[in-house]
């Protein structure tokens, strides 16, 4: 049995979908292993008679979008990549018919970088996610230019095909139903919150205007029935302060030892 060697940077995207060096004699039987239908090149360089060789003794189609290509470093300015490039490589790989595929360029960490992370953009990858799977695999020969090149990648320019592999199906449902789920979410919320501040708004102390008129008759009647000092009749009070002075008078002017005179009771009153 044979050592299989992988290629220095070999990696698994999705199912199905590989990433890579360009690989060498060595990584010649794992790479048969895989049963590869296609081989996507993004690198410029022309491919060696040997790699080519090779692929066609395993059927692997190659498809070098690199050297087709029509950029120049000085069209392409501040640019790792053309926008065409990664462009046509997002379209070839989400084309099920073309699986099981594998995306190399020259190190494995330029082109290909650059390109798996915008597959993750299309994905809806956080970016911070994206530029931390960038570097696990460019190490310290991570570029800035890179990472902004895929910040700034616009998704518009990729036209999906209709045959799209299952992995990316899925990935998409799932999606699609999260956002159904947070809509149905924020409505709820909404929804709630104007019922809540609708019943604030409405909301009052009970009064007597509020109140049935039976239980405001029961108030008048419970304080008509047991009326205090306050509610008594202003001649009623008048006359009772007449009545309680005149005794206090009788009291005072009988002398003790007079025969008229009546023992007083304890409060001054005549018994």
């Amino acid at each position: 049995m044979s050592l299989l060697t992988p290629p220095d940077t070999f990696g698994i995207v999705e199912k199905g979908l590989l990433r890579s060096n360009i690989f060498s004699a060595t990584s010649f039987s794992f790479i048969k292993s895989l049963s590869l239908k296609s081989c996507l090149l993004l690198s410029p360089e022309p491919c060696s008679r040997t790699l080519s060789a090779f692929l066609d003794d395993c059927g692997t189609r190659l498809v070098h979008l690199g050297a087709h290509s029509t950029s120049t470093p000085k069209s392409l300015g501040w640019r790792p990549v053309s926008e065409e490039l990664i462009k046509d490589g997002l379209e070839f790989i989400l084309d099920k018919a073309n699986y099981p595929i594998i995306v190399m360029c020259t190190s494995g960490n330029h082109e290909t970088g650059v390109f798996v992370g915008c597959l993750r953009k299309l994905q809806r990858w956080n970016f911070n996610s994206i530029v931390v799977e960038y570097r696990s695999f460019a190490g310290n020969k991570a570029r800035y230019a890179n990472e902004q090149f895929i910040e700034l990648f616009d998704l518009d320019l990729v036209t999906l095909p209709a045959n799209q592999p299952t992995w990316f199906l899925d990935q998409q449902r799932m999606l699609a139903e999260e956002e159904e789920e947070e809509d149905a979410l924020r409505s709820l919320r909404t929804s709630t919150t104007d019922k809540l501040a609708s019943a604030i708004s409405t909301a009052s102390l009970p009064s007597t205007t509020s109140l049935p008129s039976a239980l405001v008759w029961r108030r008048v009647s419970a304080s008509r029935a047991h009326p205090g000092p306050q509610d008594s009749p202003p001649y009623t009070r008048r006359l009772s302060n007449v009545s309680v002075r005149s005794n206090l008078y009788q009291s005072h002017s009988t002398p003790p030892d007079s025969p008229d005179a009546s023992p007083s009771d304890p409060s001054g009153g005549i018994v």
